[in-house]
């Protein structure tokens, strides 16, 4: 289109009366590279009267929507241009940087009277009336339906189906204090470590080497357990009856009492 920046005219585009364009600044505006139009008194296009050379546009009044204007002169900053009417346009209010924009229906310019929430809420829907920021609910977000596990649910609506898809035994319903242990291997695992209590056991295998320190104490076949015995304890009763003497030569089963005494105390049994 051709600069038209330094034309200047002297008649009116728009009838001041009805702020409708008129005929001929119709005709002009479809042929910019007009020079001169014959117009008459009512602004008629080719009509008998003087020849008009274009000095200036004056529109007069805002141009209307019906004459392809706005219909107004200003509007707010960071608004939008918005129909309230079938030719009637008006600028909506300030609608604020990153804000959600919500229509505003018949008669109305659209808005963003929300604001932007924060990081923890998302937009609840309102069927009635204009959505809202709110933190999730589960319960009456989610509702009946159930989250899988891939999801980060429990994919059950009980425990014990949660239990289950969650790969959990019964031990995950026992407490630190009443825990059955029937099966398995425990590897790895200091028994008492923290805090040493009684162990009773029905049987008691060992592969590997087993050791009893501190002030450990110690019963078998249902005798009381003891501390470690010394040889200051009590003596045995010793009965001496006919027959050959015992000295620290002889040998029961091929073992000599100080071998027999040796093992007792290697083992930690004497002290």
């Amino acid at each position: 289109m051709a600069d038209t920046s330094s034309i200047k005219f002297t008649i009116p585009f728009v009838n001041p009366a009805t702020g409708v364009l008129h005929k001929w600044a119709y005709n002009f505006l479809l042929n910019p590279s007009v020079a001169n139009l014959n117009v008459a008194a009512n602004g008629a296009v080719n009509a008998p009267g003087a020849t008009v050379t274009f000095k200036a546009v004056s529109l007069g009044l805002p141009l209307r929507p019906t004459s392809g204007g706005l219909g107004i002169t200003s509007g707010n900053s960071g608004g939008i241009p918005a129909f309230t009417a079938a030719s009637t346009i008006t600028s909506s209010p300030v609608l604020q940087a990153n804000h959600i924009v919500f229509g505003g229906g018949v008669g109305a310019t659209p808005s963003a009277p929300l604001g932007l929430g924060t990081t923890v809420t998302v937009l609840h829907g309102n069927a009635a009336g204009t959505p809202t920021w709110a933190a999730v609910n589960l319960g009456a977000d989610v509702g009946t339906s159930i989250l899988p596990v891939a999801n980060g649910g429990s994919g059950a609506s009980t425990a014990a189906t949660a239990r289950t898809n969650f790969g959990l035994g019964t031990m995950s319903t026992e407490n630190a204090n009443a825990v059955a242990i029937t099966g398995g291997m425990i590897d790895g695992a200091a028994i008492g470590g923290s805090t040493p209590a009684a162990v009773a056991a029905t049987n008691l295998s060992a592969t590997g080497v087993v050791t009893f320190g501190g002030a450990s104490t110690l019963g078998t076949f249902g005798a009381a357990a003891i501390a470690q015995p010394t040889n200051a304890g009590a003596a045995s009763a010793f009965v001496q009856n006919a027959g050959n003497a015992v000295n620290d030569a002889s040998t029961f089963d091929g073992y000599t009492l100080k071998q027999v005494v040796k093992a007792l105390r290697n083992l930690g049994l004497l002290a």
